[in-house]
């Protein structure tokens, strides 16, 4: 075989074909196609077996005719292989140069064979002996290209007919457009659709059904795009066949317009046209995606009345759209049907039921489902587990629950190497209130090197945050730290967790996006710069951010802001320790460079800045290190919440049992009531000590800005929580939007101190007198305000009086977690279900009180505003809804 070269391509010839060719013999455009043969085409091609190469040299030029090897090869179920070997016959033989009739056979074998690149060789081979390629032997060419999806060569190949003086014909276009929709590329498709009109050519059915089939496959709106192309074919007059309206109904299918879809199937049954099975099953999935259950199993039926079987993407189809329209029943009667003809289902089919059940309230059979995967040896995925677990979860069965966590964590890490499970586990644990389970897999995962978000290195852009109301209330409480760590002791050391890049330019385009600094720092420094008689901390932090920029200029703008790494570098001596982190290169590295250019003259010698993932590092570190006083600041980017804050709380018990001489500070977002709670809870239960909360609410702040969040303080200085007092309402004045926009609170959480809590409010409720507690006129509002949702799902007790709506109050409120308007939180819903079906007077005691999920504005007005004002897992005060009708609201969940 011969090879020609274009730049670093190779370009296989067949070697018997271009074999014995006198030098010089092309010329013009042909002689360059010779030499260059068809670099459009590309320069992927594949040699041809060197034992159907071996053709002798030709010899004097004969005139017998046609050999009968020569008859013989022309059929159209031969191979490429045995084409080319006939061929070489031939011209051994009688040494004739052969017709292009016979050179398109050939190409027609590589073309039926996928030989693509034995295609394009062979074209350049007729070139090269001067056998002139037509418009038939490209457009083969063209069609090898499409089959073997090779859209790039096919458009190469197009443009290089025009450079040969050829005119490409439809089957030529035809064969670019089918390739750039095999290749997914439909702008391309279209735009070749197009060149054929500009030629004044008619694209045919199989023109247009590419381009419809391309637009399914890889346009995003691509259903509105095939419909044009299905009414541009009406206007032309081409008849539109099954393959047309198949591939139109799977772009509405992915586009999610089921209404489209059974549109083109009416179409289809006008036309009298033969369906097929690809077209239901589009059609199915179309009304799956859309939550028509009704449309779908009306054309379940359909098919199987005109004789198609379903097969299991019908029925995943079908299923799919019962478990989306809360139709438990019929999922359950689809994966039944299946087996009874002999379909398999696999996990898709069997977790759709499940979550069908777990959605409509049916635990048992959800986990009856689960159950009969493992008889029926289907295997089950972390979707599955995580519906069963949220069927325990409706259930009540935290047993069961917990076993499916630990089982399913067990056999993801066997599957998919940690990461997957971890996270998967930990969202499991988030939603069903379990984080000791949480800080026990984190716990298990410990030096397995599994990636999860806290391990992965993925920069937060802290620069949007930079000198925001939240930045300065987290820095102004740090500083307080600082500064009491400095004078209740001789030495100690400072850690980082997230330091981030440890300063940044108030100027640059992240910082200039929201401009947040605007509600923060610089409010604050206006303060200053009116001479107002400031708080320590808040001077004190103050004086720092301005003293890295324009110090001799107290009125001009800040333009630069210290972040925590670099601004408790300006409070720490010679003999203190400071060692901070971040796992990104990038930001590790512009954060050595910040603790380098701004420390100060007399600051800590020991100062290192490690390119490590901090929990880990940690949780692992030599004794030696964890000893002394010190102080942890940990502030994680958050995203997502309930994994970094499981590592968080894995952290913070490793560190209260290996260095209890550390005062560790813990920065976290506050989204909504129920999650700042959630975490309360947890903080209590880990027995950590004393904990201090500080939290903060800026009220009136754009929709982008997190008006709250909170620093809980383990182990904090002896006169944090005194100072923490009397700093935040002052902080909280210099950050208000506007009058009593802005809410502080600094409380203590130790289990003695909540016990004691719950004794005086269960004492406090045996003492109240009828009416003291219950709302007869207004109407609650929760202590902290609750996400907006169109659907609460609740549970009730109705009772006729307000002492017996009182003593069901205080049987829920025995648990502890009251707000300051009575709102419980985390309160128990087994003790609310029994409380309902032992004490209501409604009819729905005997379910529990469900009422299930309501919509707003369609219940009763003063219900309505109880239940929507209640955090999840929360139990309302008592409430008067109308005259001898007193009620208590839970709220199960919210959407």
């Amino acid at each position: 075989m011969e090879i020609h070269r274009t730049g670093s391509c190779a370009f296989p010839t067949p070697g018997c074909l271009t074999r014995g060719l006198p030098q010089g013999e092309s010329h013009g455009k042909r002689a360059d196609f010779a030499k260059n043969p068809l670099p459009a085409f590309g320069c992927e091609m594949h040699p041809l077996p060197t034992s159907l190469m071996a053709a002798t040299s030709l010899g004097p030029s004969s005139r017998r005719g046609p050999s009968d090897a020569s008859r013989s090869f022309h059929s159209k179920g031969a191979s490429w292989q045995d084409a080319l070997g006939q061929l070489s016959k031939e011209l051994s033989l009688n040494g004739r140069q052969p017709s292009v009739v016979k050179y398109n056979e050939l190409l027609g074998a590589c073309s039926r064979g996928k030989s693509w690149g034995q295609a394009v060789g062979v074209l350049a081979a007729m070139v090269a002996r001067a056998s002139e390629p037509d418009v038939i032997s490209f457009s083969t060419v063209l069609n090898a290209c499409a089959r073997c999806s090779r859209w790039q060569q096919a458009l190469g190949g197009l443009a290089e007919m025009g450079k040969v003086l050829l005119e490409p014909n439809v089957i030529s276009y035809n064969s670019a457009v089918t390739a750039c929709e095999k290749g997914l590329q439909w702008q391309l498709a279209l735009g070749v659709l197009g060149q054929m009109t500009q030629k004044a050519l008619q694209p045919d059915v199989i023109s247009c059904n590419a381009a419809i089939s391309a637009c399914e496959k890889g346009a995003s709106g691509g259903w509105a795009k095939a419909l044009h192309l299905m009414k541009d074919m009406s206007r032309k007059g081409l008849e539109r066949d099954t393959i047309s309206y198949s591939a139109a109904i799977s772009a509405c299918e992915k586009g999610e317009r089921w209404d489209q879809a059974l549109a083109l199937l009416s179409e289809m049954r006008l036309h009298a046209l033969q369906f097929d099975l690809t077209s239901y099953n589009a059609a199915i999935s179309a009304c799956a995606k859309g939550g028509q259950w009704q449309s779908a199993l009306g054309l379940m039926a359909e098919m199987q009345s005109l004789g198609y079987k379903p097969d299991v993407i019908s029925y995943g189809a079908a299923i799919s759209a019962c478990e989306k329209g809360g139709r438990w029943e019929d999922a359950i009667l689809l994966l039944m049907e299946m087996r009874t003809k002999e379909l398999r289902p696999d996990v898709i089919h069997y977790t759709a039921v499940i979550t069908a059940c777990r959605r409509s309230g049916q635990w048992l059979r959800a986990l009856e489902l689960f159950n009969s995967m493992g008889r029926f040896r289907v295997d089950r995925n972390l979707v599955t587990y995580r519906e069963a677990i949220g069927a325990c979860e409706t259930g009540l069965n935290w047993a069961v629950a917990l076993d499916l966590l630990r089982e399913s964590t067990q056999r993801a890490n066997l599957e998919l190497s940690g990461s997957a499970a971890f996270r998967a586990a930990v969202e499991l644990c988030h939603a069903c209130k379990q984080w000791a389970m949480a800080l026990e897999l984190i716990t298990a995962l410990l030096g397995r090197k599994v990636e999860t978000c806290a391990t992965l290195g993925v920069p937060y852009v802290h620069i949007v945050q930079a000198g925001s109301s939240i930045d300065c209330f987290k820095h102004v409480v740090l500083v307080l730290l600082l500064q009491q760590m400095m004078s209740e002791t001789t030495e100690f050391t400072y850690v980082d967790t997230h330091a981030g890049r440890g300063v940044y330019d108030l100027t640059s385009k992240g910082a200039m996006q929201f401009q947040m600094f605007e509600d923060g720092l610089l409010k604050m420094d206006r303060w200053r710069a009116q001479g107002v008689d400031l708080p320590a901390p808040i001077a004190e932090y103050l004086a720092k951010q301005r003293g890295i920029n324009r110090e001799s200029d107290p009125s001009a703008a800040l333009e630069i802001y210290l972040g925590s790494p670099v601004l408790a570098q300006q409070w720490l001596r010679p003999q203190d320790r400071m060692l901070v982190f971040d796992v990104s290169p990038d930001v590790h590295a512009a954060l050595e460079k910040s603790v380098r250019q701004f420390a100060p003259p007399n600051g800590p010698a020991d100062v290192r800045a490690l390119q490590e993932e901090s929990y880990n590092w940690l949780m692992q570190a030599p004794d030696d290190f964890l000893s002394g006083p010190g102080l942890v600041l940990i502030d994680p980017p958050y995203e997502p919440y309930s994994e970094y804050m499981a590592w968080n709380l894995v952290l913070l018990r490793r560190l209260r049992e290996r260095w209890p001489t550390s005062c560790i500070a813990v920065w976290f977002p506050c989204f909504d009531a129920e999650q700042t709670t959630e975490l309360y809870h947890c903080v209590r239960d880990l027995q950590l000590g004393a904990a201090l909360v500080a939290q903060l609410t800026v009220r009136g702040l754009g929709k982008e800005r997190l008006p709250s969040s909170g620093m809980l303080l383990v182990n904090p200085p002896a006169q944090a929580a005194e100072l923490l007092e009397s700093v935040l309402p002052f902080l909280g004045s210099m950050l208000e939007q506007k009058e009593g926009g802005v809410l502080t609170s600094v409380r203590w959480f130790h289990k003695d101190i909540w016990e004691r809590a719950r004794k005086r409010s269960e004492g406090m409720l045996a003492d109240q007198k009828g009416g003291a507690l219950c709302y007869r006129e207004s109407l609650p509002r929760p202590e902290c305000k609750v996400a907006a949702c169109a659907q609460v799902k609740i549970r009730r007790v109705q009772v006729n009086t307000e002492d017996k709506i009182m003593r069901c109050y205080q049987a829920m409120a025995a648990g502890g977690g009251t707000d300051c308007h009575g709102f419980l939180l985390g309160a128990s819903l087994g003790r609310f279900m029994t409380l309902a079906k032992e004490k209501s007077d409604a009819v729905d005691s005997k379910d529990g009180g469900d009422l299930g999920w309501i919509t707003r504005g369609k219940v009763e007005p003063r219900l309505d505003v109880v239940a929507f004002a209640t955090p999840r897992g929360g139990c309302s005060p008592p409430f008067r809804v109308k005259p001898a009708c007193f009620q208590l609201v839970f709220v199960e969940d919210r959407r």
